[in-house]
């Protein structure tokens, strides 16, 4: 009879831990700037370990505007401060003034969105980025 019941609890326990990851990889994951929220129509998504979310909505919370050009796929966002950035979908090179950054996961389509890698967009812009894993939230600052 103890066999089985440690078994059972055994079984409970494991079954738990399967259920608990599950449902914090659910959590969906969150963009702020300076501690406000900031609307996305398509989630933010972690690819290859690393956080993309929907360009337009991301870049404007920074207060960059953006420029689409069609012809190459290539975006082009100039922060408040001028600078401008630039990344083509499917590339994994980042422009920005004077030099090339190389990413670990180029920009794609998702959705019908163009999906970026914040940290480094965001860091090209003079902001600073923080993960907060237990809210699964990306924190952009400009100070």
């Amino acid at each position: 009879m103890k066999k089985i019941i440690t078994l059972l609890l055994t079984i409970t326990a494991v079954a738990s831990l399967f259920v608990f990851t599950a449902s914090a990889e659910e959590t969906p994951i969150t963009l702020t700037f300076n501690g406000s929220p900031v609307a996305c129509d398509v989630p933010p998504q972690i690819v290859d370990d690393r956080t993309l979310v929907p360009m337009r909505a991301a870049l404007e919370a920074l207060g960059a505007s953006i420029l689409w050009d069609e012809s190459t796929s290539t975006v082009h966002a100039q922060g408040p401060d001028g600078t401008v950035v630039s990344l083509q979908i499917g590339s994994d090179k980042l422009f920005v003034p004077g030099d090339v950054i190389t990413l670990d996961v180029p920009a794609r389509i998702i959705g019908d969105r163009t999906m970026v890698p914040i940290r480094a967009i965001a860091e090209s812009l003079h902001c600073e980025v923080y993960w907060v894993p237990e809210n699964r939230e990306v924190a952009i600052y400009k100070y």
